[in-house]
């Protein structure tokens, strides 16, 4: 049996995968299976694997016909797992090489339920590496700890969302049936949120043990995504409610109010189709939000006033408000050239 099982979803990623499996093949630890599943690709990522395997026997390839998204794709995987510990790697990622070792020794030694470690962010347009921090500050003070129970951490730590930089006994997973959301983006949020909420035992290791490629066309940078985030926020607020953790409800709420406002304000701004397509799905999400803990009590934490300002307005009143706003300003900025000023709407351009 496998020490590790290393789960690759692989949808149409032909310029990225040879990297990425050869990170998975050159591992350290020899003792791996490599599950890659091939979500219906379009591309030669399947030819590409189909020559990997016959390389590597390591390597098992689930080939779906057609596309089913990346939560169901690692669902499906993860029923070929047959190693005690998990781990998730991206198709346009790479470990390093001794990222499975690395991680493996840790959590066998601790017998955790899950260890975290360190990524690099890697510029795909600027070939530059940086290293992530995933806020992980927050637990600095626990890295030397061999055992830590995720619900005693203090202050509340929510944020290491992506499965990719963690390595998961598979009997943990199992056992509290944690999968990842299917048919929509931000699928890793439920998994993750609700792992918190079963209270595993963890450790930290402090290595950067893998490379998250940034690309400048992210599908996740398309604002239509900007639903599907308040609909998963919206299924793991309900989730924390379900488990009945109110100081997980209230630092949901927060991260939430800080990172969503100020996207929904730079989305809408200036463009009429996209106010009318998100506002009434983003106002019932505050609105659930505020019935549950009236969120005036944080206001010193974000900018409450925006806030108040979708609470208080309907789709009609909201659009009216800010044509009004757009109207009736004043703007004014400079180019090397020219001064330009925006007044009652009117734009007017002057040679300095």
């Amino acid at each position: 049996m496998p020490n590790v099982s290393i789960i690759i979803p692989v949808y149409n990623v032909e310029k990225y995968l040879k990297q990425c499996l050869d990170s998975a093949i050159n591992q350290t630890l020899k003792d791996i299976e490599i599950i890659c599943i091939n979500d219906g690709s379009t591309d030669n990522s399947l030819k590409i694997l189909n020559e990997y395997a016959q390389k590597d026997n390591r390597i098992k390839i689930i080939n779906l016909k057609k596309n089913v998204g990346l939560g169901k794709a690692r669902n499906i995987a993860f029923e070929y797992v047959t190693s005690p510990y998990v781990m998730y790697l991206d198709s346009d990622d790479w470990y390093e090489l001794n990222a499975c070792e690395s991680a493996y020794n840790q959590i066998s030694k601790n017998n955790n339920d899950m260890v975290l470690f360190r990524a690099y962010t890697y510029m795909d347009d600027t070939k530059t590496k940086e290293k992530r921090n995933e806020k992980f500050q927050v637990i600095t003070k626990y890295e030397n700890q061999s055992h830590i129970k995720y619900l005693d951490l203090k202050p509340l730590y929510l944020y290491s969302i992506a499965p990719w930089f963690k390595i998961y006994k598979t009997s943990f997973i199992k056992d509290n049936n944690l999968i990842f959301e299917e048919g929509i983006y931000y699928e890793d949020q439920p998994f993750w949120y609700k792992l918190i909420l079963c209270n595993p035992d963890f450790s930290i290791l402090n290595k950067h043990l893998i490379y998250y490629r940034q690309r400048a066309n992210s599908i996740m940078k398309n604002p239509v995504f900007f639903i599907d985030s308040i609909y998963i926020k919206t299924k793991v607020f309900q989730l924390f409610k379900e488990y009945g953790n109110p100081n997980y409800m209230n630092e949901f709420s927060i991260f939430c109010l800080k990172t969503t406002i100020p996207r929904f304000k730079k989305l809408t701004e200036n463009n009429f189709l996209l106010s009318i397509k998100f506002y009434n799905t983003y106002r019932k999400f505050l609105k659930m939000i505020n019935y549950e803990i009236d969120i005036a009590k944080f206001k010193k934490e974000f900018k409450y006033i925006d806030a108040q300002k979708i609470l208080k307005y309907n789709l009609l009143q909201f659009l009216l408000s800010n044509l009004l706003c757009t109207v009736f300003s004043r703007f004014i900025s400079e180019t090397k050239t020219h001064k330009i000023i925006s007044l009652f709407g009117i734009r007017m351009k002057f040679i300095k």
